[in-house]
């Protein structure tokens, strides 16, 4: 089969991005993310099922990069970071809207990352509180690199938020 059936395709759709790249996983496709900046994914598996994921993390990327970037900082020793989740979201069973966390709770898992990483890339703690009253319910945090990071809107325009305004 050289494309996810509908049903599927829209299921993960929906899903956390871990779901996503471990569903992927599991049909042996290999999933990894460049160190290059900007970061990309990268598929490796027979080339008819790299044809069948692509369009999926196409529309997903920034959610997934986020998510691999978390997978990668455990794998350097940061533990505690498997558990900082900033991209995810769920789906309201009675409405079908995205739930996504606080602003506050996103902004300070925010910090928490980016204490596990150099100090030179900690945002103050200004720069964060400008991002948080930037934030609306229904944003996303994705962290990019230092000196920014993506908001997804609750309409699903992606905006970068520079560190310094």
């Amino acid at each position: 089969m050289s494309e996810l059936d509908i049903e599927t395709y829209q299921q993960l759709s929906l899903a956390p991005a871990s779901e996503i790249i471990a569903a992927a996983r599991s049909d042996n496709l290999q999933v990894n993310l460049t160190m290059t900046k900007p970061q990309n994914i990268t598929l490796g598996g027979k080339p008819l099922k790299i044809r069948k994921w692509t369009p999926l993390f196409k529309a997903r990327k920034p959610d997934i990069v986020a998510e691999l970037l978390i997978e990668n900082s455990g794998e350097t020793g940061e533990s505690d970071l498997q558990e900082v989740i900033l991209a995810d979201f769920e789906i309201c069973p009675a409405c079908g809207h995205e739930k996504t966390p606080a602003p506050a709770i996103q902004v300070a898992n925010l910090k928490r990352l980016q204490r596990g990483r150099c100090e030179i890339g900690w945002w103050s703690d200004d720069e964060l509180a400008r991002l948080e009253h930037a934030l609306q319910p229904g944003d996303l945090i994705i962290p990019d690199f230092y000196q920014s990071c993506t908001i997804r809107r609750a309409n699903g325009r992606l905006e970068t938020w520079p560190r310094c305004q």
